[in-house]
């Protein structure tokens, strides 16, 4: 096998701040499809199991593109929240549009490793980017031929009221990341954009829009989004596969950083190469 090549670029985002992205992908031989890879909330294109992943698909036929949303508050090399003042103005309708221009981007071979491209564009999303994956490929069919979702949210509406009472007195919803200990805030403009989007931002109804071209992959032992969320999207529509990893959690048993793989991780891998066609 020719050596895998990682270039690391960045494109401007409609906010303002660039969307920084991992192209990993091998020299010549056959045209590939390529593979989005997003991730969630608190989340980044380096964290815990991404690189890995992103590495695996390259190895087992794809071209991967794993990038950071512009406003996760991350910078290159660090893995904490270094501009909490972007994390705080983010929202699902900037990602959203950011995964559609990088497929934009990918379509019209912006970068050199997309030449070799087969013309389908895939999606592989975590957690919270599940379900902006899903989102995404509702409203680029055309573009997007499959998407598969790994411990995906069922909803964006994760709040209770007594929350959403607070958060707009306040002007600002605290979140704490576990693995950094950052207290981060997020502005009331993601809490008006899910509220105002509600038809649109439906996870439910984007799963039945996908069907067929859709594959749910969750951990059974999930504590962050329960599996119950999985089987109620996977109920949309007769032809959704939902597979089910026993004894495993949100993120596989996989931490950050990374040390080495998981028997959960694998199975995962597995199901979405041999759904992506790899």
């Amino acid at each position: 096998m020719n050596e895998i090549t990682l270039r690391t670029v960045q494109f401007d985002s409609p906010s303002g701040k660039p969307i920084v992205a991992d192209i990993r992908s091998i020299a010549g031989g056959s045209k590939k499809p390529i593979v989005l890879v997003l991730h969630g909330f608190k989340g980044f294109k380096d964290w815990g199991f991404f690189p890995f992943v992103s590495t695996e698909l390259v190895k087992r036929g794809a071209i991967s593109i794993s990038i950071n949303f512009s406003l996760n508050g991350y910078v290159v090399g660090s893995d904490k929240v270094e501009n909490p003042e972007d994390f705080a103005r983010n929202t699902i309708s900037l990602e959203i549009e950011e995964v559609i221009l990088t497929v934009s981007k990918i379509l019209d071979s912006s970068f050199s490793e997309f030449s070799n491209r087969d013309g389908n564009v895939f999606l592989l999303g975590h957690s919270r980017g599940g379900g902006v994956a899903l989102i995404s490929a509702a409203k680029d069919r055309k573009r997007i031929q499959k998407t598969v979702v790994w411990n995906s949210i069922g909803t964006f509406e994760r709040f209770t009221e007594r929350q959403k009472k607070i958060w707009r007195e306040t002007g600002t919803f605290q979140v704490e990341n576990s693995r950094t200990h950052q207290t981060l805030g997020m502005n009331i403009d993601f809490l008006n954009d899910i509220e105002s989007h509600s038809d649109e931002f439906s996870l439910l109804a984007a799963a039945k829009e996908l069907d067929s071209s859709l594959l749910i992959i969750h951990g059974e032992q999930d504590m962050t989004v329960p599996v119950r969320e999985a089987k109620k999207l996977a109920e949309q529509a007769g032809n959704i596969q939902l597979q089910i990893i026993p004894s495993t959690g949100h993120t596989f048993g996989i931490t950050h950083p990374f040390e080495q793989t998981s028997a959960a991780l694998n199975i995962a891998l597995d199901y979405t190469c041999t759904f992506f066609g790899l």
